[in-house]
């Protein structure tokens, strides 16, 4: 038998798992001022394989992509959630 503890876990169920042992994170993971573009209602960053089209209108927002290492990244489509305070890494 195959076990997957948190393969059901939610995002906010994965940041307070986080949280709660203290676990250190790169910066790249918490939000940042980011210029992005609103696309069919999404928030898209600005990047060379992104970049705005005719029209748009490029903006400097406070932004968290949920996918990190990806390019392009995903779109965001709501605001983001605040950053978790940075918590430093627990004695081992």
């Amino acid at each position: 038998m195959r076990v997957f503890p948190i393969s059901n876990w939610t995002e906010l169920d994965v940041w307070q798992y986080i949280q709660r042992e203290q676990l250190a994170l790169p910066s790249i993971y918490y939000s940042h001022q980011r210029e992005v573009v609103r696309r069919k209602g999404l928030l898209v960053p600005v990047t060379r394989l992104t970049p705005p089209q005719d029209g748009e209108q490029v903006e400097r927002l406070q932004v968290r992509f949920r996918t990190v290492g990806t390019s392009p990244a995903p779109a965001r489509w709501r605001p983001t959630p605040p950053t978790p305070a940075p918590s430093s890494p627990k004695p081992r």
